[in-house]
């Protein structure tokens, strides 16, 4: 989902339809998404807190083109060759579509 985490995580972590949140960031904004679940449904919520660049590879992807890209994309800057650790891999993504009742 795009948007403002301000605006979109929070819309998220209030709608009674979600079900869970999975959350990848900063230890304050994760202590937002707790509270947001808890005066919705009591939705389950799942942090990594303090995490750094998580990666997003969905399940129809091509795994081995998928990891060739990452590790040119963190293995190079500005042409220079550097190690760098990578954060969270996430292997699959479930989507959920809103539709609003008129």
């Amino acid at each position: 989902m795009l948007g403002l985490g301000n605006i979109a995580g929070k819309a998220l972590a209030l709608h009674p339809g979600v079900d869970k949140i999975a959350f990848t960031g900063s230890t304050e904004t994760g202590r937002l998404i707790m509270r947001y679940a808890a005066e919705s449904n009591l939705k389950s919520v799942s942090l990594e807190l303090g995490g750094k660049s998580p990666q997003i590879v969905v399940t129809d992807a091509d795994l081995s083109l998928a990891a060739k890209g990452l590790q040119k994309a963190f293995s190079t800057i500005k042409e220079k060759p550097v190690t760098l650790g990578l954060g969270p891999l996430y292997i699959e993504v479930y989507m959920t579509a809103f539709s609003r009742n008129s």
